[in-house]
C-alpha cells in the first residue's frame, strides 16, 4: 500500500521541518523522501550553504542560516570545541569535566546573534508540518513552546532533551516530556547515551554508565483528541500518519489509526484488510541512484587497497562526483565524535 502512495495521496508530500540540520536529514527518512519536503534550520550559514547545494532525492528542500529560540531578539552563541555542542546556552563545564567527553564542550569563543521563534518564521506559515526535529542543545522546551501553531499540526517530533542540565538553563527531560503530554503527545521511543567519567574506567563498557541525554519520538494521540473535538482528520494526514508509523515500525499504533480512519469514511474497507497484514506495511528498502551504486561497488574494491593507492586512484582514474562515497574513513577519535546532541 505505502509504495504506491504518491504525492497527491498526500497532499503534496509529507513535511518535515529539522531544527539543528547540520549534516541533513536522518538516514532513516531517506527511504521515504521523495515524498518528503523539508525545511532545515541550521545558524551555521555556511553549513546551510553547503546543504543547499547539495543533491538529494527529497521533493523539496529548503535550508534556513536562522538561529531558533524561545523569543525573538538578541543573545549570545557559546562556540565550543566541537561545533555539534555550541549552543545558546552556556556549557557547565564543571560539570561536563567530570565526564570523557568534556573537552568538546570547551569554549572557544562567544558571538552575539538575531534569534526568532518558531511561530514567526514566514516560510513555515503556510507549512502544515508532519513532522519536527529538534536538536538545539538545551533548547528543545523553548524552541517547542514557541511553534505551538505548528506543534497542533504535527503528528511527529523527534527530540533529544538532557536528563542532566549540561547547560546552564537548560529544561532536563522531565519539563519536556510534561510539555509534550499537555500537547497531546505520547512517547514511542527512547534511545539512551550514556557516557562515562573522565577516569580510566571511563571506557569501561560496561553498560552502567550514566544517562547523560536520550534520543526520543513522539507521536500525537490521534484517537483520544479525535474524541475530545481537539482533532480533525483528513485523508491526506492519515495517509501520512500511517507512513511515519510504518517508517518506525510501530503497526500497532498505525493500525489503531486506521480503523479511526476507516470509522470516518477515510479509508476504504479494502485498505484497512490489507493493513490486517504485517508484510503490507513495509516500505522496502530505499531506492540509490545508478551513480551511488556504482561508486559503492567500486569503493568496496578500493578498500582492500592500501590508503595510499585508494588516493591516486581518487585523484586520477574515478571521477570526483563518483568518488564521494567510496574512499573508507578512518575510524573517529574520542575527541572528534559530537558530544551531547540535547
Amino acid at each position: 500500500m505505502f509504495r504506491t502512495l504518491t504525492l497527491e495521496d498526500l497532499g503534496g508530500g509529507l513535511n518535515y521541518v529539522d531544527v539543528g540540520a547540520r549534516d541533513g536529514i536522518g538516514e532513516k527518512w531517506k527511504r521515504v523522501e521523495r515524498h518528503i519536503n523539508l525545511i532545515g534550520f541550521e545558524l551555521d550559514a555556511v553549513e546551510c550553504e553547503r546543504l543547499n547545494r547539495t543533491n538529494h532525492g527529497l521533493n523539496s528542500v529548503k535550508y534556513l542560516p536562522k538561529a531558533l529560540s524561545g523569543s525573538n531578539g538578541t543573545r549570545t552563541l557559546y562556540k565550543t570545541k566541537n561545533p555539534y555542542c555550541s549552543s545558546l546556552l552556556e556549557p557547565d563545564l564543571p560539570w561536563l569535566q567530570r565526564f570523557s567527553f568534556g573537552r568538546l564542550f570547551e569554549l572557544e569563543g562567544t558571538q552575539e546573534i538575531e534569534t526568532t521563534q518558531l511561530d514567526d518564521i514566514e516560510e513555515l506559515r503556510t507549512f502544515d508540518t508532519d513532522v519536527m526535529k529538534i536538536d538545539a542543545q538545551g533548547l528543545d522546551l523553548e524552541i517547542l513552546s514557541s511553534g505551538e501553531s505548528m506543534l497542533n499540526r504535527c503528528f511527529a517530533v523527534e527530540i533529544e532533551p538532557g536528563f542532566c542540565k549540561n547547560y546552564v538553563g537548560e529544561y532536563p527531560y522531565s519539563d519536556v516530556e510534561a510539555y509534550l503530554r499537555s500537547q497531546g503527545f505520547l512517547l514511542f521511543d527512547m534511545n539512551l547515551k550514556r557516557v562515562g567519567r573522565n577516569n580510566i574506567f571511563g571506557d569501561a563498557g560496561t553498560g552502567k554508565e550514566q544517562i547523560l541525554w536520550c534520543e526520543t519520538l513522539w507521536f500525537k494521540d490521534v484517537p483520544a483528541l479525535a474524541a475530545s473535538g481537539r482533532v480533525e482528520l483528513s485523508r491526506p494526514k492519515l495517509l501520512k500518519a500511517l507512513l511515519i508509523c510504518a517508517l518506525e515500525n510501530c503497526l500497532d499504533y498505525g493500525y489503531e489509526l486506521a480503523e479511526l480512519g476507516f470509522k470516518q469514511g477515510l479509508l476504504t474497507n479494502y485498505e484497512l484488510q490489507l493493513l490486517r497484514r504485517k508484510e503490507n506495511w513495509a516500505l522496502g528498502p530505499r531506492e540509490e541512484p545508478a551513480a551511488t551504486m556504482i561508486a559503492r561497488t567500486i569503493g568496496r574494491g578500493l578498500r582492500l587497497l592500501p590508503r595510499g593507492a585508494r588516493e591516486v586512484i581518487a585523484g586520477e582514474v574515478v571521477k570526483p562526483h563518483l568518488f564521494k562515497a567510496i574512499v573508507a574513513k578512518r575510524p573517529h577519535r574520542r575527541e572528534d565524535v559530537s558530544g551531547h546532541d540535547g
